[in-house]
C-alpha cells in the first residue's frame, strides 16, 4: 500500500485477510489470560489428540518405554527398569514413573485393561506438550502483546 493511499483501500493488507469472526475470536481470547490459555489448550488438543486413541505404537521407543513401564507395574519395581531382561538406566526415569503413574490412575478406572492400551501411556506426553504450548505463550508474552503471544 503507498503512503497517499487511505487504510482500507488499495492492496489488502494482512489484518483484511483475516475473516472477522477469526478476529473478534481473538480479541476476545486474548482479553485476559484465563481465556488465552483456554483457547490455546483446546487448539492443542483439537491438534494432538486425532490418533491418541487408536494409533499404535509409532516408533520402537514408544513400544519399549511402554512395555519397560507394564513389567514395572507388574513386578512392583519402581528403581530397576527393564525391558524384557535388559535393563534401561541410560534413560530417564522420569518418564517410566509418570507413565506408570498415569496408568495406575486409569486402573483404578477403568479397571486392568488399561495396561494394554497404548492411550493411558501417552498422557503424560500430551500433558508435557501443551504445557510447552502455555510455556511458548508465557515467553512470548515476553516479546509481544496477549493476541500476538497467541
Amino acid at each position: 500500500m503507498a503512503l497517499s493511499e487511505p487504510a482500507g483501500q488499495g492492496r489488502a493488507t494482512p489484518h483484511s485477510l483475516s475473516p472477522a469472526f477469526l478476529t473478534r475470536g481473538l480479541d476476545a481470547a486474548s482479553a485476559t489470560h484465563r481465556r488465552a490459555c483456554l483457547l490455546l489448550v483446546l487448539v492443542a488438543l483439537v491438534a494432538f489428540l486425532p490418533g491418541f486413541f487408536s494409533v499404535p505404537p509409532i516408533d520402537r521407543d514408544e513400544a519399549r518405554f511402554s512395555q519397560a513401564t507394564k513389567q514395572m507395574l507388574e513386578t512392583g519395581n519402581f528403581v530397576d527398569i527393564r525391558y524384557k531382561d535388559v535393563a534401561r538406566h541410560k534413560k530417564p526415569v522420569g518418564i517410566y514413573w509418570l507413565q506408570s503413574l498415569s496408568v495406575a490412575a486409569a486402573e483404578a478406572v477403568v479397571g486392568p485393561s488399561a495396561r494394554s492400551t497404548i492411550a493411558f501411556y501417552r498422557i503424560p506426553s500430551l500433558l508435557a506438550a501443551i504445557g510447552a504450548v502455555l510455556l511458548t505463550y508465557a515467553l512470548a508474552l515476553s516479546f509481544v502483546s496477549r493476541r500476538g503471544a497467541i
